[in-house]
């Protein structure tokens, strides 16, 4: 009797856990996102061109007072913006002067308050003192010559000064392309490579490589000394201190491939049909693609990093959040077309600031965690 008992509980839990791998075999990545804890958001600061006379947000980085700094492309501008979104101060307008841009590619500030202006169209960096109450023009550097590299951004640290990430004229052996992190000096020279990341997936465009327009990408930000970065395969993400080397993984466990469905290949073609137009081939690689990105976006806080999830719904967006120390996930919704740019973490709350696209709205939101 004993051994029949044994033998009941033996087959009874035999089901049970392939039952539990069914399930998660079943489980697509959409069922894995919406499992997740949601929270809701503390408080929401909607601003809009009546609000600010921003009119193309194109960029936002926070400083260490948790204040916006947002570059506005209608008109090369930049803007000094409080906790509440009141403007505080504004710089920068068209131009080839001093304190003047024809292009603003990307913000970058550190821990000092100085705020470096990428302009690639004029080959020049320029770089402005955040004060109390004002935006101060300090500088200008022309952009060297970094011979077969391309540079895609600017990352400054606590201690250790300017690093560059560069893309490489080569592409891997599966089309995909290198990234290399190089320490730069404190007129923008290149000194020393220090590593390698992974790069962005490929695609053919006419007779040239381009980034895969629904591929995998890698993503990157700096804070203090650190170096952080995740490609959009997973939702990993992975740290390299930049002061002696070390790395570190962050790893979220159970997580499904994000498997095309039909309503997916649906919306790609028809989000993507100006390109389809120029380049019929890739509704090909619409059609036999299988295994789409699972962010479109990384950044990282003190506490967490946060993934803007590859979403196929007009109805809404995910920022997944992950604790460093846990690994632990929340996620919080956000409009359908939101890019997130910048986070600041204090003691008690998060903030995350990014734009509203959504029907061409264009509205800068600072939402509080």
């Amino acid at each position: 009797m004993l051994r029949y008992i044994t033998f009941l509980i033996l087959v009874t839990c035999m089901m049970s856990c392939s039952s539990r791998e069914i399930e998660d075999e079943t489980k697509n990545f959409s069922d894995f996102i919406q499992d997740t804890e949601f929270i809701a958001a503390k408080k929401v600061i909607a601003l809009d061109d009546t609000d600010t006379g921003i009119y193309r947000p194109l960029d936002i980085v926070v400083d260490k007072k948790g204040r916006a700094i947002v570059a506005d492309a209608s008109n090369w501008s930049l803007h000094l913006l409080s906790g509440e979104g009141e403007t505080i101060s504004k710089a920068g307008i068209i131009g080839r002067g001093p304190e003047e841009f024809l292009g603003i590619n990307q913000l970058e500030i550190d821990d000092d308050q100085k705020l470096t202006v990428v302009d690639k169209r004029s080959q020049r960096f320029s770089e402005f003192f955040v004060t109390d109450d004002s935006l101060v023009y300090n500088n200008s550097f022309a952009m060297p010559n970094y011979s077969s590299l391309v540079l895609e951004t600017i990352q400054k640290t606590e201690t250790l000064g300017n690093f560059g990430v560069f893309r490489t004229p080569n592409l891997s052996m599966d089309n995909n392309t290198t990234f290399e992190v190089h320490q730069l000096d404190s007129d923008y020279q290149i000194t020393e490579k220090v590593f390698e990341i992974p790069g962005n997936e490929t695609m053919m465009l006419g007779n040239y490589p381009e980034d895969h327009v629904f591929g995998f990408k890698s993503d990157w930000v700096t804070l203090g000394d650190t170096f952080y970065y995740a490609r959009s395969n997973q939702l990993n993400f992975k740290s390299y201190n930049l002061s002696n080397g070390d790395s570190l993984e962050y790893e979220v466990s159970d997580v499904p491939k994000n498997q095309k469905s039909s309503e997916d290949e649906k919306f790609l073609i028809n989000h993507l049909r100006p390109i389809l137009q120029s380049y019929p081939s890739v509704k090909d690689e619409i059609e036999e693609r299988e295994i789409l990105p699972q962010f479109l976006s990384f950044i990282a806080g003190e506490n967490y990093g946060y993934f803007t999830i590859f979403n196929m719904s007009n109805n809404s967006d995910t920022i997944l959040m992950v604790e460093k120390e846990t690994e632990e996930m929340k996620a919080i919704e956000v409009p359908p077309i939101f890019n997130l740019y910048a986070v600041y973490e204090n003691e008690d709350d998060h903030f995350l600031y990014g734009v509203d696209h959504t029907n061409d709205n264009n509205q800068i939101l600072i939402i509080q965690l």
